[in-house]
């Protein structure tokens, strides 16, 4: 059960990577530079495909893994609170997968100068952000507190 959250966490750190590379993008000025520009283009495309790759992944861990355990505790307030944190996830990951399927069949220079794409970008970008932030704050500390409780429980019985 500690691998599951140290896994968590490790997909976390690169889902911020990939956010940050992402976010220095945004924040760039695009040049007339060619070389600049084909650099920018590749990492982008690289950083959107990863970040798509690696959400899927981390969403199928925690809907397989995660959220089960929360679910199937006894107690009601965790029940509640997982229950919560797997709507919100959802909605999320709908607006996220939406955005990849919204923009997958643009070209990466076309999405470059789309300022609709960028604005999106940003807003993806930022939820993920303050998802993980939630994540590390209150789910994984609850499903460790579980976690803890239940390897108690088999230490004392054998």
């Amino acid at each position: 059960m500690e691998e599951l959250i140290k896994t968590l966490k490790e997909q976390h750190w690169e889902l911020t990577v990939l956010c940050n590379s992402l976010d220095d993008f945004l924040k760039k000025k695009l040049t007339n530079d060619l070389s600049e520009w084909y650099t920018i283009r590749s990492g982008v495309l690289f950083s959107l495909k990863k970040l798509n790759t690696t959400l899927l992944i981390h969403l199928k861990l925690e809907d397989e893994h995660l959220y089960p355990t929360l679910l199937n505790s006894k107690d009601k307030k965790v029940k509640e609170t997982a229950q919560k944190f797997s709507e919100e996830m959802a909605f999320i990951s709908e607006r996220v997968f939406s955005f990849f399927k919204k923009y997958c069949n643009l070209k990466v220079d076309e999405i470059l100068i789309n300022d609709e794409f960028r604005m999106e970008l940003l807003l993806i970008i930022t939820t993920i952000r303050k998802r993980m932030k939630i994540e590390d704050e209150v789910l994984n500390p609850l499903y460790e507190k579980i976690a803890s409780k239940k390897n108690k429980l088999v230490f004392i019985i054998f």
